[in-house]
């Protein structure tokens, strides 16, 4: 949708924190990213950064998948791979 809007425009690389979450976290019964954030233990970090807003709303969503993608890149040697190598990853 976004190159249809902006043919011009370059776009990416795209980061996907619930493929990375599936390699990191494997097998966990659900990918949700409101129970990533759930089981985690980052749902009261999102919160206070949008207080009074809940999962499903645009705001919270992209807070919580900013939290869930810096707590990805601090699990061990994740840190170590460049945006490129997680854009691939995704």
């Amino acid at each position: 949708m976004l190159r249809q809007l902006a043919p011009l425009h370059a776009f990416g690389p795209w980061i996907d924190t619930l493929s990375l979450s599936r390699i990191v976290w494997r097998g966990l019964p659900s990918y949700t990213l409101e129970n990533l954030i759930s089981v985690l233990g980052l749902a009261p970090l999102v919160s206070d950064l949008c207080p009074g807003l809940a999962p499903h709303d645009a705001s919270y969503d992209a807070a919580a998948c900013a939290v869930l993608f810096a707590h990805i890149i601090r699990q061990p040697g994740w840190n170590k791979l460049g945006i490129e190598r997680l854009s691939k990853l995704s």
